[in-house]
C-alpha cells in the first residue's frame, strides 16, 4: 500500500526533490536551474512511498491574480520503474481530494497545471481541458489545462 506524506514549503521535502532532479533533470534534461523556483517555498508538497521508498511526487500552490485565484499544480513526477502502475493517477487523485476540502476555505474552484503536451490526455482523465494554445518551454510543448473543483 501506498502512503502519502504532505509537506509545507520546502523544509523537509529531500524526497521530492531527489525524485524531481531524477525526472526533470536526469530523464527530461532540463537546465538544473528550473528545477527548483521560489514557488517551492510556499508550495504544498505530497510525496507518495512504496514500502518506505518515495516513488512520486508533485507540488501545489496558490496563484493570486486579478481575475481569479487558482491552486497551480506543478512538478509531477513518477520514478521510471514505478510508471505504469497508477501512481500519477494516485497522486492527482490525491491532490483533487486534498483541494476539494480545501476550497469552501479558501473560496478558489480552479485547478490549473502546464502539462507537457505528450501527457495531456493523462490530465484528460482527470477532467482537465486545455486552454489556450500550445507553448514551448525547455524544448518542450506545453498546454495549459484547467479543471473546476
Amino acid at each position: 500500500m501506498y502512503r502519502v506524506d504532505w509537506k509545507n514549503g520546502n523544509k523537509d521535502i529531500g524526497d521530492s526533490y531527489l525524485i524531481r532532479r531524477q525526472v526533470f533533470l536526469i530523464e527530461r534534461g532540463f537546465p538544473m536551474g528550473d528545477e527548483s523556483d521560489e514557488r517551492d517555498i510556499n508550495a504544498e508538497h505530497i510525496t507518495v512511498y512504496f514500502d518506505d521508498k518515495a516513488i512520486g511526487t508533485a507540488r501545489v500552490f496558490i496563484e493570486i491574480n486579478k481575475e481569479e485565484s487558482s491552486y497551480i499544480i506543478g512538478r509531477v513526477a513518477v520514478l521510471d520503474r514505478y510508471r505504469k502502475k497508477g501512481i500519477g493517477k494516485f497522486i492527482i487523485s490525491e491532490i483533487l481530494t486534498y483541494l476539494e476540502d480545501k476550497k469552501d476555505k479558501k473560496d478558489i474552484k480552479k485547478v490549473k497545471l502546464h502539462a507537457v503536451c505528450d501527457v495531456k490526455d493523462f490530465y484528460k482523465k482527470h477532467g482537465f481541458k486545455s486552454i489556450g494554445e500550445k507553448y514551448i518551454d525547455d524544448g518542450l510543448d506545453h498546454i495549459v489545462m484547467e479543471k473546476n473543483i
